[in-house]
Parts: structure tokens; C-alpha cells; sequence
């Protein structure tokens, strides 16, 4: 049992409130939030055992995608419009709401888009990327699961159709690109994001403080595992004679959340380069060092993916474009000014992509987490040293 006991002068301090986990989402009715709840729930209900599962068949796939007709259709009918997301904490041992079912409808947007390039069907396969790009991207205005799921979604849509932009006209590229610029122009911000997880941050401190009064030890154990065994016991034993202190403890590892927060808030909006060296290690030397990185460790990894995706989203529609001008004109252009500087800036250096044309052929590509120019060269999964769009050398 955790040790709460000591020499007992004088009434114990107050322990603060750090968060509140909401007991009912409350959601705007007829709202394109509301819309992708209702859609979640209903897909998830559909699904039935389906929705339990990590891998599916092919016959899988299309029993899953028979089932969430009626909530693709919701889904669908809401992509294009701004996304007011109603973000609900939740405690780091519980999921996140909904997420079963936009994991089962991004699943089955992005097997549309698979599904339409094999049959070779490329309006299709279009229609279907954009969707799932913009449903991917308005997932990203919730908390940081949510909006690792949504980046992940326009990651395998991408993924899917990228290697098909050779077999594309010059219209059809050009409606691809139109479509994720415009998912794009309706992405949050990822401060969104980082401001939801803050809320998630200090109730996994309020988690931690509550299970410490209740002398939960073994909830502890089975929440952190064996990593945070010295962090338990140094908890356990937590300045039993002096009161005072034990507030104080929480106190120090809510202030922690508060700075990762704050770091994080500033950070999403910087390009990669600027952030190097910028925060301290999450729990640095302090006694709560294993319970901060798991309770505050959500926020930086979201950072580098969503890095990735913005940079490879904005390769491909200038990818699109170049390949649109040189099917019409026969050569790719000199240089991409005319595209919007937003669409040309690379995530991890605030600088336009590397771009060289030499008649119908030209290099795109990001330098990628390095922030060093290798030429253009990547390994297999068109990450390192350079960024690439997930497309074939053709």
C-alpha cells in the first residue's frame, strides 16, 4: 500500500484540483462535429465484432464497407466544411470517444481509394483521397490520439493514390490537387491540438494524485508498468513526516505539464529546425521523471508526424501541378512561384522544397528531419535522407 500515514500536526494541506474528465460529451446538434459523432457511434454498431479487429480480408473489407454505407454517407456530407471539434479529456487509461469508429471509416475511405486504383477507375480513386484526406485532416482539431489517427488516414490515402499521378490527365491532377489544398486550407492548426492535450496532461496528473490518496498501489503498477517501478516506490515513501510536501510533489508535476504545454503550443507552429534544443527532456531529473513521460509524452511525437504529413501532403499537389504542365505543355516549369508560398514551404526548414526541372523532368523533394540537402536521395520508405512523395522514379 502507498504511505499516506507519518506524523499527523495539525490538518493535512490541500491537494489542488488538476482536471475533470467531462462525464457527457455535449455535442452541437446538426453541426459537422456532431455529424462525424453520430457516424462514429453508428459505425462502430454496425460493425459489429468487425470493429474489434486490427488486419481484415478482403472479404472483410467489403463486409465492413456494406455496413458503414449509411455512415460513410454521413461522413461525406460534412467534408469541405470547417470542423468545430468538441474535444472531451479522457484519463490515460481510457480511450479516446469514437475513435473505433473514424478508425473504422478512415479504414474504409482509404480501401476505396486502393480499390478504385486497381480497377483503374482514377476519378474515383481521386474522389475517394480527397475524402479521406479531409475527413484524416478535420480529426486533427481533437487531442493528440485523435489527431495521429486523422494524420494517418491522409498518410494511407496518400499512399494509395501517389503512385498513379504518372497515369493521371492533366484535369485529374489538377482535381486531386485542388481537393487536398483544400483539405488542407480546413486543417487546424495542430496548437488545437496541443491545447486539448494539455487538459489530458493535468488529468493524468489529477489520475496519479487521486490513486496516491486512495493508496492505489497496484493500480500504479498496472498503469506505468515496471519502467516506473522507482518512481512508485519513491511515491510510496513520499515525505511521510512532513505533509507540506506531498501537495508539493503534484504541484512540480503539474507545473511540468504546464511548461511541455506551453513548449508545445509554441512549437507546432515553427518549422522542425527551429525547435531543435528548444525544451529540456519531458521529466528531465526529477523523482516524477517516468510518470511524466508517459503522461506527457503524447505531444512531441505528434510534432514529427505531423512534419511528415504536412510536408509530403504539400509535395503532392505540387507534384500534381508540375505533372499537369508538363502533360500540357511538354515541360515541367522553371520554377514553382506561382503556387502559393504556403503550399511551397517545407515543414522542417520554413524554406521552399528543393526543386530542379530540366524539360519534362524535374526533382521535388523535402530535406526531411536532417534539415541537410542530399540531392533528392531517400531509402524505401521515402524518408532519409531526403523526404519524398511515395511515388516510383518513373
Amino acid at each position: 500500500m502507498l504511505l499516506a500515514g507519518g506524523c499527523q500536526q495539525g490538518p493535512p494541506p490541500p491537494y489542488p484540483t488538476w482536471g475533470r474528465a467531462a462525464q457527457a460529451i455535449r455535442v452541437e446538434s446538426g453541426g459537422p462535429f456532431a455529424v462525424l459523432a453520430q457516424a462514429a457511434q453508428e459505425a462502430e454498431t454496425r460493425a459489429g465484432p468487425l470493429a474489434n479487429r486490427v488486419t481484415f480480408t478482403p472479404d472483410q473489407q467489403k463486409a465492413v464497407g456494406s455496413a458503414l454505407e449509411r455512415p460513410l454517407a454521413q461522413v461525406r456530407s460534412v467534408i469541405g466544411r470547417p470542423v468545430d471539434f468538441t474535444f472531451q479529456p479522457h484519463a490515460p487509461t481510457q480511450a479516446p470517444p469514437y475513435q473505433r469508429g473514424w478508425r473504422l471509416i478512415g479504414r474504409s475511405l482509404v480501401w476505396d481509394v486502393q480499390a478504385a486504383v486497381a480497377n483503374h477507375n482514377l476519378d474515383a480513386a481521386i474522389s475517394s483521397a480527397n475524402q479521406a484526406t479531409g475527413f484524416g485532416f478535420a480529426l486533427t482539431g481533437g487531442g493528440a490520439s485523435d489527431a495521429s489517427l486523422g494524420l494517418s488516414i491522409a498518410d494511407e490515402a496518400r499512399r494509395a493514390i501517389a503512385p498513379s499521378l504518372g497515369s493521371m490527365s492533366p484535369a485529374q491532377l489538377d482535381r486531386l490537387a485542388s481537393g487536398i489544398d483544400g483539405a488542407l486550407k480546413l486543417k487546424p492548426t495542430l496548437q488545437a491540438a496541443m491545447r486539448n492535450e494539455r487538459l489530458n496532461m493535468l488529468l493524468g496528473v489529477q489520475n496519479l494524485q487521486d490513486a496516491y490518496r486512495r493508496q492505489d498501489e497496484e493500480g500504479l503498477k498496472r498503469q506505468f508498468g515496471s519502467d516506473a517501478r522507482e518512481a512508485i516506490a519513491y511515491l510510496k515513501e513520499l515525505h511521510a513526516s512532513d505533509l507540506r510536501k506531498r501537495p508539493a510533489y503534484f504541484e512540480g508535476l503539474a507545473h511540468e505539464a504546464e511548461t511541455e504545454a506551453s513548449w508545445l503550443g509554441t512549437a507546432c507552429l515553427q518549422p522542425a529546425i527551429k525547435r531543435e534544443g528548444g525544451s529540456p527532456p519531458v521529466g528531465g531529473r526529477q523523482p516524477w521523471r517516468k510518470f511524466a513521460k508517459q503522461l506527457f509524452g503524447t505531444g512531441r511525437p505528434l510534432l514529427a508526424v505531423n512534419d511528415a504529413t504536412l510536408a509530403r501532403s504539400r509535395l503532392l499537389i505540387l507534384t500534381c501541378r508540375a505533372l499537369a504542365q508538363v502533360k500540357r505543355t511538354g515541360a515541367a516549369p522553371r520554377d514553382l512561384s506561382e503556387i502559393p508560398t504556403r503550399l511551397r514551404q517545407d515543414p522542417y526548414t520554413g524554406r521552399p522544397f528543393a526543386y530542379r526541372a530540366d524539360g519534362p523532368d524535374f526533382v521535388l523533394y523535402s530535406v526531411g528531419a536532417d534539415f541537410k540537402d542530399d540531392g533528392g536521395e531517400t531509402d524505401e520508405s521515402f524518408t532519409a535522407p531526403d523526404l519524398a512523395l511515395e511515388r516510383p522514379k518513373e
